[in-house]
This record gives structure tokens, C-alpha cells and sequence, in this order.
């Protein structure tokens, strides 16, 4: 639509998640004169945060420009600053100025919650006013048209409880209510998730799907308290697909792209989970064949059909128990 040639290229494997997809684009219009909405995206990391922004930026041909927020980021590198040169002063845009000085940039402010609150408290009357006041000067410096601001971070600006990101820290209401809507981005539906995997990595259904499945399985530890530092995302889960491509043993890569890293306790969860829900031989026959031996998809089926009678048993007994 707009043709800049900043604008990155489109992700052909991202699937957008169908109700933020809308809430976003509901924002990000200018229709009717409409000034774009400020939006906050939260949720795990892999999840596609950054990903929606640029991917709306791709297939719009607007700018997209991320700022990633640290504790260690000033006031100054964010808005901007005076500097001196042949006796005189003169103004030095920020990140943040550079980019909205751009018509329809989309900002991703990333990591908005480690961003000291000293710069916080300065966001909140640019988000409100869209505009920046240099304060020894009093000088406005205006968004351009169509600029859109996304925060985001994995935390919903509560903070965290979980240890998990620990350097997230409670925004004030103040900031949080500077956006019009606050957006959760989940992980995709399990065949949604795999076939996304399969474009990414070349390999085949059956492999995707039973990664998937064992990723989901760490998933909902992490949900459960089981193991709160085990959170395995998109990046982590192409990574191991990647290494069982290239041959490597799959309990070594799965440790080495995701364990290794984790709590004591949640790096021998996620080992022992392995060990139980994972056969080493055919996860090595799927990554080369893509499909199991004959003898090798009848035991499957087998389980499954020994599950569903067990499900059919437990369902008869739940109909003679009485409540």
C-alpha cells in the first residue's frame, strides 16, 4: 500500500492469530481520518509478538523499526539529546524520534517492561499526545501521519511471578492505560503450529506433529507450576528440528536447543519427560524417511486404539458413579 522501501519482506510461514489479527487491524486504521490506536501485545516468548507488527508492516509496505527495552537504556538514547559542535548547540534525535518521524512507521517498543520507569513516565504524554516536548526548549515535535505504536512484552505489565522474566518489572496504570487495547498472543493450534514448522524446516508431517505434541507436553508443565522455568518457543523448537536434520542424537539436541538452560529441576523434568514420551529410533527414522515403517505406524495404532477403550471404560464407569 505504501511501498517504502524499508519495508521488510513477508514472512510466507507466519500465521497470524485470527481475534488479535482483527483487534490489531482495528487499531492500525485510518479510515475515515481515524489517528492509529496504541497497541500492547503480551504474551510467551515465540508466540509471535514481534512477528504480527512486522508481518502487518510486509504486507502494507510500511517501515517497521523495533526498540528493544533494557535497564540499561537512557533517557537520552531514547528521545533524544543536545550535542555540541563548532561552539554551538543543536538537537540529536532518539530512537524513538527517528522512527516516528517516518509516515506510517509501525514502532514495535519491545521489552516495554524493563524499560527504566524514569523513561516511562516521559512515554506516557507521547503516547497521549503523539507528539515529543524537548524540555529546555519547549519545541514540538510531532508524529508523522499514520504512525503506529505497539508495545510489547511477555508480561501483561503486572509483572512477573514466575521467575521466568525477572527483570519485567510492574508498569503503571498511567502507561498501560496510554494503549487501547491490551492483547494476548498464544502459541498456534498444534496443526497449525506443525504445519508452520514443516514450511520452515522442510521436514514432514509426521515428524511435526509428534514435536509438537511433546512441545505442547512441556508447555503445560510450565502452565501446571511443574516446571516454571520450561517454556520451549517456535525459536527453540526449529532449532532441535534443525539439529535432528543434521543428525545429532535427539535427547542431546533437545537438551542442548532447550534444557540446558533451564532450573536443575525443570532441566531433569524436561529428561525424564523426554525419556517417556519420546522413542530416540523413530523420531531418527522420521527425520530421514518422513514416515514410520509399516510394523512401526500398526503399534501406533494399536495404542491408540488401547486408549480409546480404556476412555470408553472410564466413560462406563463415570455413568454408573452418581453425581
Amino acid at each position: 500500500i505504501y511501498n517504502d522501501p524499508r519495508s521488510p519482506v513477508v514472512d510466507e510461514n507466519y500465521v497470524p492469530q485470527k481475534e488479535v489479527l482483527e483487534m490489531f487491524l482495528s487499531c492500525a486504521s485510518n479510515k475515515d481520518g481515524r489517528i492509529p490506536d496504541n497497541i500492547f501485545l503480551y504474551g510467551k516468548a515465540g508466540t509471535g509478538k514481534t512477528s504480527l507488527p512486522r508481518w502487518f508492516c510486509a504486507k502494507t509496505g510500511r517501515q517497521f523499526v523495533a526498540i528493544t527495552g533494557n535497564a540499561d537504556l537512557s533517557i537520552d538514547q531514547f528521545f533524544g539529546s543536545f550535542g555540541a559542535k563548532n561552539g554551538s548547540t543543536y538537537w540529536q534525535d532518539g530512537l524513538l524520534l527517528k522512527a516516528v518521524k517516518q509516515p506510517y512507521t509501525v514502532l514495535l517498543i519491545d521489552e516495554i517492561a524493563r524499560i527504566p520507569q524514569n523513561i516511562l513516565i516521559a512515554l506516557n504524554g507521547v503516547l497521549q499526545d503523539r507528539e515529543y516536548i524537548i524540555p529546555e526548549t519547549g519545541e514540538r515535535i510531532p508524529f508523522a501521519e499514520g504512525v503506529i505504536i505497539v508495545g510489547a512484552d511477555n508480561t501483561n505489565g503486572q509483572g512477573d511471578l514466575t521467575g521466568q522474566f525477572s527483570s519485567a518489572v510492574q508498569m503503571d496504570s498511567s502507561t498501560l492505560s496510554r494503549f487501547a487495547v491490551s492483547l494476548e498472543v498464544s502459541y498456534p493450534k498444534p496443526s497449525v503450529e506443525s504445519k508452520i514448522l514443516q514450511n520452515k524446516t522442510g521436514t514432514g508431517q509426521r515428524l511435526c506433529d509428534k514435536i509438537v505434541e511433546f512441545i505442547n507436553l512441556c508447555r503445560d508443565a510450565n502452565t501446571r507450576g511443574d516446571a516454571p522455568t520450561l517454556a520451549p518457543n517456535f525459536r527453540n523448537t526449529v532449532s532441535w528440528i534443525n539439529r535432528l536434520v543434521d543428525g545429532i542424537d535427539p535427547k542431546i539436541s533437545l537438551m542442548a536447543c532447550m534444557g540446558n538452560s533451564l532450573d536443575p529441576a525443570d532441566r531433569e523434568f524436561l529428561s525424564q519427560l523426554f525419556n517417556t514420551h519420546i522413542d530416540p529410533k523413530i523420531m531418527k527414522i522420521l527425520v530421514v524417511d518422513g514416515e514410520l515403517p509399516a510394523e512401526e505406524i500398526q503399534t501406533d495404532q494399536d495404542q491408540t486404539l488401547d486408549t480409546d477403550v480404556d476412555n470408553d471404560k472410564d466413560a462406563d464407569e463415570d455413568q454408573d458413579m452418581p453425581y
